[in-house]
């Protein structure tokens, strides 16, 4: 379910169906996640939100070696109708599993324009954590308490992938894949 092709990496949903030992998960999502571990700096991604029903397309940072924390860039949610309503999110996870806190999902989903790329960028240092999203700010995070969790824990991840959502019945997924047109990382 993942591609190369001119326009990019395409993150695709199949009807493949994957059989791991007592595990069986109907769908193939696209999913990328780094072989190398990134911590402060500037993430930049080009992206194109595929079009279809309940799909979840998403670029985020994972732990490199436990969850939390997770910082959501982006998190998309097409409804069954195939729209997004507005609906692109950010998000940050930390603390201790299960007990685990989010400073809250928020949506900015007026950057949704199915005819041009959206610019994603995730400006992380030690003193704040800035989502811009097209060269606007849509979110920050300052609080101690949460940066003090991302500060004990760098090391990161790169996780850039496209899920369906709960509720899906049919197999008419994507008509276009997720596509990634480019992703830079600049440490820092």
């Amino acid at each position: 379910a993942v591609t190369m092709t001119y326009l990019g990496l395409n993150l695709e949903v199949t009807n493949n169906r994957l059989i791991d030992k007592d595990v069986v998960i109907d769908t193939g999502v696209g999913l990328v996640v780094s072989k190398f571990t990134t911590s402060y700096g500037i993430y930049n991604w080009s992206v194109i939100l595929p079009q279809g029903p309940l799909l979840w397309p998403a670029i985020w940072l994972q732990g490199k070696d436990k969850w939390p924390p997770e910082i959501d860039v982006m998190e998309a949610y097409s409804d069954s109708n195939g729209r997004y309503k507005h609906k692109l999110n950010t998000n940050a996870y930390f603390g201790i599993t299960p007990l685990h806190s989010s400073v809250r999902a928020f949506s900015s989903g007026w950057f949704i324009d199915k005819s041009k790329p959206i610019l994603l960028t995730l400006d992380w240092r030690k003193d704040y954590i800035k989502i811009y999203y097209n060269n606007v700010l849509v979110r920050v995070i300052k609080s101690k308490s949460v940066l003090n969790w991302f500060n004990e824990h760098p090391l990161m991840e790169v996780v850039m992938d496209n899920a369906v959502r709960v509720g899906h019945k049919d197999k008419s997924w994507a008509s276009f894949p997720f596509i990634v047109e480019w992703f830079s990382y600049a440490e820092g």
